[in-house]
């Protein structure tokens, strides 16, 4: 028989798609057969006519006589074997099952019934292939797991081409020519992964309900409703809550003297923002609407708005208990829309207060201001000064004035001055000071400490005790004075880089009359020599820090000296600042650009590097003073050790249910100790992170002895989990990139052992903290085009190498080629990598992108949107910030049911982005939009409602969390009702938002959270080495208990937001400054 033979079946399929074989030749039947070199012999029933058989010669098709056997095919279409694709991603709407035998039909249809799966419908057919079909909406992942892996027979198929009924294709798989199939005008095709096409005659079909019959029920008891019910008394009340909302509203008892207190020292244009209404001694306060940001703190008890209604306020820090609707409240509490009330607490409850809003005025009219008292004063002074000036005397080294002087200056400066004697005098001559003569003290009182070093020891934690505890903002004057007094003791008892960070802290926000004694303070303090230090190869962190309080007093006398050496200082404080922190790093920079006579270009230099720092957030370790560390180690006061005990504590107990907990395991799942030895790495992490040293390296080293390390996947993975755990024992940022060569390495893996790989980087952000896996994207076109790795961004450290590398990239993008999914996968990626290239470079991409994402899907520019408020909070561009969080909230809001699942990650990494760089309000703001939209109680709103409460935690706002964190810790006890997906994504969202809450709430719900493992389990393709959702659930377990917000206390994690903010504002004010 002659066949056409095609040289393979790709080769085949181009012929089908360019129309080289005819339409109507395809759609006939044909035989078919495979010969061992691949190529495709194919005898069509349907006659080819000479004009198609030239064509085909031409393209390199033979006709000759069939080499092997052939079968029969009913068109050509089904010649070509389905592609894989992948396990789907999230909930198959509509599925069909195939079930072998009539024990199979029973045993599937009542397992989905017991997982709350009642919308099915059967068909017996007895074919060959299946004794029964099984219709199902949205079957639980459970059952379609077990397709996949055809555990008993069972296969799943899905609808070819959604719509239509009567043509499917297993799930996983997807034929080539699926977008151009014609569904069969009666009975069903279904399309294997492998094998011949199945088809079956039209049949009816039987709703499993129908079958269902309840036996044994008992009969109803009647009970008669009572007439007359007397209505349940309900007292209300205020009580203690955290509110998002800032007090506008402002009572003032006695408050005559309170507000012209007030109106003295504060600008009119300030006062025209401020209502009053005065009755009595009582003064009510209220900023104007739309003008609160532009109100300084005003006296009083602080009132906010209550539920958002514009005439009811109540204490800024409580609420009306139990909680009522917005309606009920106004009809009851504010019903007068012309009126303003407040509630005041009392013992019993609260009493209501009210005042007619026409009566509010602006405080401006209150004041008259009066100048013509002290014209006459004025006159006489003027007429008796005469222009005599007195000798001019320089002050070298002028130390500051002790505090009597400094109190008594001003009265001093006010005085008229006296009539001077008009006769001419002689010049002073200029007193020179001594050659030898040390800086005098700058900072007054000295700082006395006894000459027993353990006694000074204790006046110095004592001191630190008290600066904790000091009510006042991070950069106020009693802060900077705390920190000058510590810096003064530190030095005392020998501990040098504490006082020269505690120095660098003093600096930072001084006033123009502090910075010159501060910083001859410090630099008398420093053991090194600016003329020696130069010529050091390996200088230590020590000396790199002591040079730079001279710097900065060079910079401030304009020293020659130094001057004319100052390229080299900005070459050697480049070179040896890798251990410094950042302030000291940057105030070293200010001082080399005032050398460099305003050194423009070498300040925004040096504003890259330390933004590149701040990309991961200030470094405990690095930045932050040792007293304000309190995690896994004391800090010098010995605080903070209970905290961490209690998280390792749990870890614990958490490790040993995971090794002695009884699990409902699949068939098919990986042997016990290679999933156990990737629990020990999840959990070494965890300890490591603790600084719990010994028992993390025990942990790695068993894992490590159970896995083959010459496997690739297990090769590979155990290289990860190590170097993260040896960055963690280090004390680095959890997300760093890998070591270089572990990032090649993973490029190097084949198809197969990368897919594998990337369902662990996916489960755990142990390995993989910032990169969004997208796993059968990723093996997709791996397997179709070889695209370029982005991970190999990640080892390119110059920033012109680096912007030619995402521009080049960028033209994938610019083109609008590749689906939607994929284009923004892209576009998500490169984002990552602009806080890595300076300014100027990175603002202009960030505009292309933006522009980039216009086109996508709302779930799509969502995620971009989120990128690009990071990345310009990153550089401190303020309007840009809140012009994306605007867009980024009507975005949300038009985001389907989809994409839904995704909006809680937006939101948590959003606002973490907000509170770094001081917007706290646009964050509270944003969460607020947030609530209008996630509604419902399906698990992907459940999902993005977990983000919410994240952002709600992690600003502080705990009352408005906890119900939500409570619905997903009910919706996780359960057994059923969850897939493996949405089990994962929940599981995690929890976590995630419990690992910003206090230590006594975070403990116990996670605790909760661990109660799934008896049934944790999975017939994934990862199997043969690893059980990736138990991977999965350590991973999110013990990344709640060790995060910062977890392990830190409340003064430490506000520390540490203060002082990123406080670092990004002065920075980029200096530059721009400067520029």
């Amino acid at each position: 028989m002659e066949a056409l033979v095609f040289p393979s079946e790709e080769a085949l399929q181009v012929a089908m798609r360019s129309g080289l074989v005819p339409a109507d030749v395809q759609r006939g039947a044909a035989r078919v057969g495979f010969a061992k070199d691949g190529a495709v012999e194919i005898a069509p029933e349907a006659a080819v006519t000479a004009k198609v058989r030239k064509a085909l010669a031409g393209a390199g098709v033979e006709l000759r006589d069939a080499s092997v056997k052939l079968r029969d095919v009913a068109c050509w279409a089904e010649v070509l074997t389905p592609a894989a694709v992948g396990e789907p991603d999230g909930p198959l709407p509509l599925v069909l099952f195939a079930v072998e035998g009539e024990r199979s039909l029973l045993d599937v249809a009542g397992e989905l019934l017991r997982l709350g799966c009642d919308r099915q419908e059967l068909r017996v057919v007895k074919s060959p292939h299946a004794h029964a079909l099984l219709r199902v909406v949205e079957p639980p992942w459970f059952v379609l797991s077990r397709a996949l892996d055809r555990l008993d027979g069972l296969r799943a198929f899905v609808p070819t081409v959604p719509g239509q009924e009567r043509l499917w294709t297993e799930v996983g798989f997807a034929h080539p020519l699926h977008a151009s199939l014609e569904a069969p005008d009666d009975g069903l095709v279904l399309m294997p992964r492998d094998g011949a096409w199945w088809r079956l005659n039209d049949g009816e079909w039987i709703d499993v309900d129908s079958l269902v019959v309840p036996i044994g029920l008992p009969a109803p008891s009647t009970h008669a409703a009572q007439g007359d019910v007397p209505p349940v008394q309900v007292q209300l009340s205020l009580a203690r809550a955290a509110r998002p909302e800032s007090p506008t509203l402002f009572v003032v008892r006695d408050g005559l003297r309170a507000v012209e207190s007030l109106v003295r020292s504060t600008p009119e244009a300030q006062l025209d923002n401020v209502l009053f209404v005065v009755s009595g001694q009582l003064v009510v306060l209220r900023t104007r609407p739309g003008r609160e940001a532009n109100t300084m703190a005003l006296p009083g008890e602080a009132y906010a708005r209550v539920l958002e209604l514009p005439n009811l306020f109540a204490p800024v820090e409580m609420t009306v208990e139990p909680p009522l609707r917005r309606d009920r409240l106004r009809t009851w509490l504010a019903p007068d829309p012309d009126s303003i009330s407040w509630l005041e607490p009392t013992a019993k409850g609260f009493t209501r207060h009210a005042l007619l809003e026409a009566a509010f005025r602006p405080l401006s009219e209150w004041v008259d201001y009066v100048i013509d008292g002290a014209s006459e004063v004025l006159t006489t002074w003027a007429r008796s000064a005469t222009f005599d000036f007195e000798p001019f005397v320089a002050m070298e080294d002028a130390a500051l004035l002790p505090s009597t002087e400094r109190e008594a200056e001003p009265a001093v400066r006010n005085r008229p001055r006296q009539r001077r004697n008009t006769e001419p005098r002689l010049p002073q001559p200029r007193e020179e000071p001594p050659a030898e003569t040390q800086p005098r003290p700058a900072v007054a009182p000295t700082v006395e400490l006894p000459s027993s070093l353990s006694e000074a020891e204790a006046i110095v934690a004592q001191e630190e005790a008290a600066f904790l505890e000091l009510d006042a903002s991070a950069d106020s004057a009693p802060r900077r004075a705390g920190w000058a007094r510590l810096a003064e003791m530190y030095s005392r008892v020998q501990r040098p880089r504490d006082s020269g960070m505690a120095w660098a802290h003093a600096l930072w926000d001084a006033t123009a009359e502090e910075n010159v004694p501060f910083a001859r303070r410090w630099a008398s303090t420093s053991a090194v020599r600016l003329d020696s230090l130069l010529t050091q190869t390996t200088p230590n962190v020590e000396q790199v820090r002591g040079a730079v309080p001279l710097l900065l007093v060079a910079a401030e006398e304009q020293n020659a000296s130094v001057i004319s050496r100052a390229p080299e200082w900005s070459q050697f404080l480049d070179r040896f600042s890798d251990g410094l922190d950042v302030r000291s790093y940057w105030l070293g920079r200010v001082a080399i650009s005032k050398l460099s006579n305003g050194d423009a270009l070498g300040l925004a230099r040096g504003r890259d590097r330390v933004l590149a720092r701040l990309q991961s957030g200030l470094s405990l370790d690095r930045d932050v003073p040792r007293l304000m560390r309190i995690t896994g180690q004391a800090n010098a006061a010995g605080a903070g050790t209970d905290r961490a005990l209690r998280v390792i504590a749990q870890l614990e107990t958490l490790l040993k249910a995971f090794e002695e907990t009884p699990r409902k395991r699949s068939t098919l799942e990986a042997p016990v100790e290679n999933t156990r030895a990737y629990v020990w790495l999840e959990f070494a992490w965890g300890f490591a992170r603790l600084a719990h040293v010994d028992r993390a390296r025990q942990l790695r080293d068993a894992a490590l002895q159970s896995l083959d390390k010459n496997d690739a996947i297990h090769g590979f993975l155990t290289r990860a989990y190590s170097a993260r755990i040896d960055q963690a024992l280090e004390g680095a940022a959890p997300d760093l990139p890998l070591p270089p060569d572990v990032s090649v390495a993973l490029t190097e893996l084949d198809t197969a052992a990368r897919y594998r790989v990337d369902r662990v980087r996916q489960s755990s952000l142990v390995i993989e903290p910032r990169e969004r896996v997208a796993v059968f994207g990723d093996y997709l076109r791996r397997e179709k085009s070889k695209v370029d790795e982005l991970a190999s961004l990640r080892t390119v450290r110059e920033p012109g190498e680096l912007l030619r590398a995402i521009r080049a990239r960028m033209e994938h993008l610019v083109k609008g080629r590749g689906p939607e999914p994929e284009r923004a996968h892209l576009m998500d990626a490169l984002l990552d990598y602009l806080p890595l290239l300076p300014e100027a470079q990175a603002l202009p991409l960030l505009s292309e992108f933006m522009a980039l994402a216009e086109p996508l899907s709302p779930r799509h520019r969502a995620a971009i949107l989120e990128d690009g408020l990071r990345v310009a909070g990153h550089f401190g561009r303020e309007a840009l910030v809140k012009q994306f969080v605007l867009q980024l909230g009507n975005t949300i809001a038009a985001v389907g049911l989809e994409g839904m699942e995704e909006v809680g990650g937006l939101l948590v990494s959003g606002v973490r982005s907000l509170r770094r760089v001081g917007l706290r309000d646009e964050a509270r703001d944003m969460l607020q939009r947030a609530i209008a939209v996630l509604k419902g109680d399906d698990p992907a709103t459940l999902q993005a409602r977990l983000g919410l409460a994240s952002g709600f935690m992690y600003l502080g706002a705990f009352a408005q969390a906890q119900p939500i964190i409570d619905d997903a810790l009910a919706r996780l006890s359960r057994e059923t009702g969850l897939n493996i997906s949405e089990r994962s994504k929940l599981t995690r969202a929890t976590t995630q938002a419990l690992s910003h809450a206090s230590t006594e709430v975070a403990l116990p719900g996670l605790f909760r959270v661990s109660q799934q493992l008896p049934w944790t389990t999975d017939n994934y393709s990862t199997n043969p080495h690893l059980c990736v959702s138990l991977v999965d659930l350590a991973d999110a377990l013990v990344l709640g208990h060790v995060g910062d917000d977890l392990t830190l206390n409340e003064t430490t994690r506000r520390f540490l937001d203060e002082d990123e903010y406080l670092v990004r504002r002065r920075v980029h004010r200096d530059v721009g400054g400067t520029s």
